[in-house]
């Protein structure tokens, strides 16, 4: 991927702490590889400390606007009785204690579906599907 970027182009590889997306990143480094600057810094929210703490507060004052049908104060009502996909099913799953009592983990969804259980193929299924995938053009490679 990196050989098909034009010269001058920049990787900004936020994956470089855990070794990288790239295969040229080298972690807690800035280089030029074929004119490709790459940057692996492994402390980018420490080197952006505002930028990524407005981020996150940001991020938690939606999350608190989205929990408060009143915009100009912050509430909830916790109801045990959930639809998942809304956004009831996604604050609920952020409300740790109401009046004093734990009531964490949230309870699950009433309207998620069930699938029915996988059954597992036997040795010879498996074998006869590897077969099946085998083209003539990997049976002489």
């Amino acid at each position: 991927m990196i050989e098909s970027m034009k010269e001058g182009s920049v990787v900004v590889d936020l994956a470089a702490e855990a070794g990288g997306n790239f295969e040229t990143t080298k972690p807690g480094e800035l280089y030029v590889h074929k004119g490709i600057t790459h940057i692996g810094y492994t402390d980018l929210p420490s080197r952006m400390a505002t930028q990524a703490s407005t981020l996150y507060s940001n991020n938690i004052t939606k999350l608190l606007k989205a929990i408060s049908p009143d915009k100009d104060h912050f509430y909830f009502e916790v109801k045990d009785d959930i639809d998942f996909g809304t956004m009831g099913h996604v604050i609920r799953g952020t409300v740790v204690m109401k009046d004093g009592k734990v009531i964490f983990p949230a309870p699950t969804p009433k309207n998620i579906l069930q699938g029915s259980p996988v059954k597992q193929k036997t040795v010879a299924e498996l074998e006869a599907e590897k077969a099946a995938t085998i083209t003539p053009f990997r049976k002489t490679m």
